[in-house]
């Protein structure tokens, strides 16, 4: 029963800051500069936050600690989403959120798979994310002729 909390509390947790996002006013984009200090701090805390979460989840194999993590990566993300609030409906910003939504699914599954698979099957999944994200970054991409 435990287990199956723990997957809906970060399950919700995502989904909420996924919410959260979308729904941040286009006026806070006024008072929070492009490319400024809040940028700057919230992807630290993002960066931050992800470490530990991984921290909690290999070294050492806490839910609490990775909830905890989790929280903290996500506040740091919406820190720097937020000076960008206003182009949430452009073309532009709607394929880059989804992109980022794809590879932070991806991220937190993995993640949660790694408490409870075998060493052997944390690693198939780590390359598999590696391979994931990189075949959704280059999505769309094309190459330039010269």
């Amino acid at each position: 029963m435990g287990y199956i909390l723990f997957v809906a509390v970060v399950l919700a947790i995502c989904v909420g800051w996924w919410l959260t996002v979308y729904a941040a006013p286009w006026t806070l984009s006024l008072l929070l500069p492009r490319g400024s200090l809040i940028f700057t701090i919230g992807f630290g805390i993002f960066a931050v936050g992800l470490a530990g979460a991984a921290m909690s989840v290999y070294s050492l194999s806490s839910p609490g600690q990775f909830v905890g993590s989790l929280l903290t990566a996500f506040w740091g993300g919406w820190l720097m989403l937020a000076p960008t609030a206003a182009s949430r409906s452009s073309p532009e910003d709607i394929e880059m959120m989804e992109r980022l939504g794809i590879m932070l699914f991806a991220l937190m599954c993995v993640l949660v798979l790694s408490f409870y698979a075998a060493p052997q099957t944390v690693a198939g999944l780590q390359l598999w994310l590696v391979l994931f994200g990189a075949a959704v970054a280059t999505r769309g991409l094309t190459r330039s002729r010269r």
